[in-house]
């Protein structure tokens, strides 16, 4: 199963069942023919891409497709590179980020991006750039068209799911207004997987509940995956949550090699991320007030890793909690607006200053802040924020495990735990280091990490910092290697 499987599926190219046995060449060599019949571009073009590229193309495709933003003769016209600038300038309107950093992102991450996926980069609680899955659902559902939902609320999208709902099970809408977001967009998916692929019409839907509907997509996962591997995993599809089941569906295989399953393991590969750019937009020159000359920035970035990951059933405490740093990359001296400049070395992953293992992109958690050097001692800095996140860490991580707090909220917490420190942090006579923009989240997603498991390649990421009259771009780099 690959991302290939998703978007045959969700163009309706193959049904849910033929999908189930046809081989991975034979999916792969039906998305081409599907793409070089929606573009102006030859069979042999898109022969030439990865896997990865290959679904990110196709699924940039069917996103437009499926959405009426272009139809079958207008994307006949253009190229695969200019469905992706359509989808670019969709997705300035629908999140109002700049053109950069939406050109900075993957197909795969920008059709994600439109269904709701938080934004790169962003922490929870930023409203504007928060994920949202319902959106996607409405969309998928064609409850709602992408255009309808950009005017929406997030109230309005969750009340208009709540109807669609009610409309498609056989329970009342208290039962679902009940529900938080996440629980609710699950429902929502696992109802509209069940109506898009044919697998139940409207019909059969409304006489069921939504815990009908999901025994019934655990017969047909557990189907799927016993004509892809020769294993039933019933018991284990039972223990997942509704979105795991449909993304299994769709062909992301990532919760079937979490650890435990000797069927699907992990390969052996090993990551590292790495700091390779300071680009300064524009920088706070400074009148220093003993000496009396214009300073350039001296700017460093401060970045912290862990993954969160058990480490074994024997160590129940999450690998992060015990091993995770705060990476000082920086200070740069002399730094100019306008100019970019390569990074000293560093290696925000892994722990131990050598390549490591990343569980899962979830449990991975890395977050970046940027400072611009006055009086104040980095080093400092570093040993203020580490302690500040780890103790966040610490006391967090166990009610994640026990599910008592999200992801999201996890991230908050730890960041809020850092701002907390700031003023320590930063502190310098006369005049303390600036603290440029608010902290964010450096983001991968579970694609990104398989495509690079297989491809054993990287992967190129910036985050953008604007404060104190101050704007850099930093560019990270994600690699894998056997």
């Amino acid at each position: 199963m690959s991302a290939i499987r998703g978007v045959l599926l969700a163009g309706k190219f193959r049904t849910y069942h033929e999908l189930n046995v046809m081989s991975h060449e034979d999916q792969r060599n039906t998305l081409i023919v599907e793409l070089a019949g929606h573009a102006n571009q030859p069979v042999s073009h898109f022969q030439s891409l990865s896997d990865a590229k290959l679904a990110g193309a196709g699924a940039v495709m069917v996103f437009l497709r499926e959405t009426k933003i272009r139809d079958d003769r207008a994307l006949k016209s253009i190229s695969d590179d200019d469905q992706r600038n359509i989808l670019i300038v969709e997705m300035g309107a629908q999140t109002h980020a700049d053109g950069p950093t939406l050109q900075g992102m993957s197909n795969m991450d920008l059709v994600l991006l439109a269904l709701g996926n938080m934004f790169p980069g962003a922490l929870p609680g930023e409203a504007d750039r928060r994920g949202v899955w319902i959106r996607g659902v409405l969309l998928a559902g064609k409850f709602r068209s992408q255009h309808d939902l950009n005017t929406m609320s997030a109230e309005d999208q969750r009340n208009t799911l709540i109807v669609e709902l009610t409309k498609h099970t056989n329970q009342p809408v208290g039962h679902f207004q009940a529900m938080d977001n996440a629980t609710l967009a699950a429902t929502g998916a696992l109802m509209v997987f069940l109506r898009e692929t044919r697998i139940r019409d409207d019909r059969s839907l409304k006489t069921m509940s939504d815990d009908d509907q999901r025994n019934i997509l655990i017969v047909e996962i557990d189907n799927q995956v016993l004509k892809s591997d020769g294993h039933r995993q019933g018991a284990r599809l039972q223990g997942m949550n509704n979105l795991a089941l449909v993304r299994i569906g769709l062909g992301d295989e990532s919760y079937l090699r979490s650890p435990g399953n000797p069927l699907r393991p992990d390969p052996p590969v090993l990551f590292t991320l790495t700091l390779t750019k300071f680009v300064c937009t524009d920088q706070s020159d400074e009148v220093d007030l003993l000496v009396g000359n214009t300073e350039n920035d001296e700017p460093y970035a401060l970045v912290f890793a862990t993954d969160i990951g058990a480490a074994s059933p024997a160590q129940p405490i999450p690998n992060g909690a015990v091993n995770s740093k705060m990476t000082l990359v920086g200070a740069l001296s002399d730094v100019s607006a306008g100019e970019e400049y390569d990074a000293p070395a560093n290696l925000i992953w892994g722990l131990s200053e050598a390549p490591d293992f990343i569980s899962s992109a979830d449990n991975f958690i890395v977050l970046a802040t940027m400072m611009e050097n006055d009086s104040g001692s980095p080093d400092q800095a570093r040993t203020v924020l580490e302690t500040a996140a780890k103790a966040a860490l610490l006391q967090n991580v166990g009610l994640l495990t026990a599910n008592r707090i999200t992801r999201a909220e996890l991230l908050r917490r730890i960041a809020a735990s850092m701002n907390g420190s700031m003023q320590l942090a930063t502190a310098g006579i006369p005049n303390p280091d600036d603290h440029i923009g608010p902290i964010q989240e450096l983001r991968f997603s579970q694609a990104e990490l398989d495509r690079l498991r297989v491809e054993q390649g990287s992967l190129e990421r910036t985050l953008t910092f604007e404060g104190d009259d101050a704007n850099y771009t930093l560019k990270f780099r994600f690699t894998a290697s056997s």
